[in-house]
């Protein structure tokens, strides 16, 4: 965990000087999450998640400080996002809720899902 621990903050302060290149050129497993506005409140669960920016699911752009914590546990632990710069939402957000029924997981459009977490 140690060498992952430096890894992750050796791309997050690479990120900083030139990202798309540097990152990407790089050997690290790396995810670069872009969070949305944040409040203080209880964990509502694992927020949603998408690739493309404009994802209608990402509308309602407010997530929980500890859901945005969440995720970013989440993501170390599943190769699912290495190599990835998913932008997230609170779960509970209408947006969100709105798009969750529907089933479509189309455009990169998930929600993590992991044994024990919400």
């Amino acid at each position: 965990m140690n060498r992952l621990f430096l890894q992750i903050l050796l791309a997050f302060a690479l990120a900083s000087v030139a990202p798309s290149r540097v990152l990407t050129q790089s050997n690290l497993a790396w995810t670069v999450v872009r969070g949305s506005d944040l409040e203080e409140g209880e964990s509502q669960g694992l927020p949603a998640w998408s690739r493309p920016v404009g994802d209608p699911v990402l509308a309602s752009n407010l997530a929980r400080r500890v859901d945005f914590a969440l995720f970013m546990v989440a993501a170390l632990e599943t190769d699912e996002l290495i190599h990835e710069v998913p932008a997230i939402v609170g779960c509970q957000t209408p947006a969100a809720l709105a798009h969750a029924a529907d089933g479509v997981r189309a455009a990169g459009r998930r929600y993590l899902r992991r044994a024990g977490w919400r």
